[in-house]
């Protein structure tokens, strides 16, 4: 209540002084965390899939952002390299994986409690949707990812 106050004030004396209105962002969306992973790895963002993006020996995903502003706009590239399990953190909506991994290794797609949701294994380079066996092709039911 007293940040509701707080931002009214200062759109009022915004008008009076400036003439013009100040627009506060809701809290809830500046607060909105980004896609992140634990541990970390290499993030950019993107506009559209290009295979070059992708390096050999890396299985890259993309992940939608769910900022004001860049929602639908692109996705964040994050490109994975060691052999471990990985944390995923706020990973929302389409749920897309370019695996250009060598030697025959399997990816898992792990849920809440370690169970495998979805798996890959590729001869050669390969971009798919994930899907998590829930009838949609999303990043929302997958927490963890087994790169092989």
């Amino acid at each position: 209540m007293r940040h509701r106050l707080l931002a009214a004030l200062a759109a009022v004396a915004s008008t009076v002084l400036l003439g013009t209105a100040v627009t506060a962002v809701p809290a809830a969306e500046a607060a909105t965390p980004e896609p992140s992973v634990s541990p970390g790895v290499s993030r950019t963002w993107v506009t559209e899939f290009v295979s070059s993006d992708c390096p050999s020996g890396y299985l890259c995903a993309y992940v939608m952002s769910n900022k004001p502003g860049k929602f639908g706009a692109g996705w964040y590239l994050f490109k994975f390299t060691k052999c471990i399990t990985y944390d995923l953190n706020y990973w929302h909506y389409d749920a897309w994986v370019f695996d250009h991994q060598t030697g025959g290794v399997t990816t898992r797609f792990l849920g809440q409690n370690n169970q495998v949701l979805d798996s890959m294994k590729v001869a050669g380079p390969a971009i798919r949707w994930v899907s998590p066996k829930n009838g949609y092709h999303q990043w929302d039911p997958i927490y963890k990812i087994d790169v092989c």
